[in-house]
């Protein structure tokens, strides 16, 4: 009889600024923020592109947080 096994994959979470799965970051509240969104938020300047994007998203912590 031949043996099979089992692959378990592991994506990770999902990021709330980026929305993809990540292995490494930091917890917020009950949001999860992945190292390299991170990092792009401390070196990012509010005239940045991206800074609304990331404040945006940034709320959702906080309107997730009342739901809770």
């Amino acid at each position: 009889m031949k043996k099979t096994g089992v692959i378990q994959l592991r994506l990770g979470e999902v990021c709330m600024i980026c929305e993809k799965p990540q292995k490494a970051g930091i917890h917020v509240i009950d949001s999860f923020l992945c190292e390299a969104c991170e990092r792009k938020i401390i070196n990012s300047n509010t005239s940045d592109l991206d800074y609304s994007h990331y404040l945006h998203q940034m709320k959702k912590i906080h309107s997730h947080s009342e739901s809770n």
